[in-house]
């Protein structure tokens, strides 16, 4: 790996979010680079250089229109930033999302399609994305939580099963704990409420 790429990487890793960008700017400018131009993106991102990051991301796409990767990063963008209009954001959110899911489908972008139809109040279009996204990819996650919350109000248990999926993949996932303890309460098991609850306050005790 290139001496500045791995302190670039590095710089991310410890959270040297400004120092990160520095360099990922050096490299994308120096190679006109478009997965560095993107990885600068998403590091403006994370620091709410809203302007900054949009224009790394189409940056990236001037030099490779074909770059899913900088699609749906402008995607998340768009979904995340907020300096814009809500409703205009998650618009703009989904069409970059449907553009990266024309070049390439994966669970990863289905599931932030999805995230954006439920923004803009489109349940059916957002369940059909997630459960798109399990079908491509059973141990996903994010995209089996992000179903079982589409499904809570139509099937409960079903909604259990996703979300008890999602811990087996991922044994930390804070939010799928917590949502299985509301659920299980709802369904009157309150020892697996508070079983889940529980190990929601020792993953995560500041957000209980």
């Amino acid at each position: 790996m290139d001496s500045l790429e791995d302190k670039a990487e590095k710089a991310e890793e410890i959270g040297d979010l400004a120092l990160a960008l520095q360099l990922w700017n050096e490299l994308a400018q120096r190679d006109l680079d478009p997965v560095f131009f993107t990885r600068c993106g998403r590091v403006a991102q994370k620091l709410k250089r809203w302007d900054e990051a949009e224009s790394a991301f189409a940056q990236a796409l001037r030099l490779d229109p074909s770059f899913t990767l900088a699609m749906e990063g402008m995607g998340d963008l768009w979904a995340t930033r907020t300096d814009k209009r809500e409703a205009e954001s998650f618009e703009v959110a989904k069409d970059w999302f449907l553009k990266a899911l024309h070049r390439e489908r994966n669970a990863r972008t289905l599931t932030f399609l999805g995230a954006a139809y439920r923004a803009l109040g489109d349940n059916t279009a957002a369940r059909e994305a997630f459960t798109e996204a399990v079908q491509r990819d059973a141990n996903n996650a994010e995209a089996l939580y992000n179903l079982a919350i589409t499904e809570e109000g139509h099937e409960l248990q079903r909604s259990i099963e996703l979300l008890e999926r999602a811990i087996d993949i991922d044994p930390r996932y804070f939010a799928a704990h917590q949502e299985l303890g509301k659920l299980y309460q709802k369904a009157g098991d309150l020892p697996r409420a508070e079983y889940h609850f529980r190990r929601g306050f020792e993953i995560e005790p500041t957000d209980c």
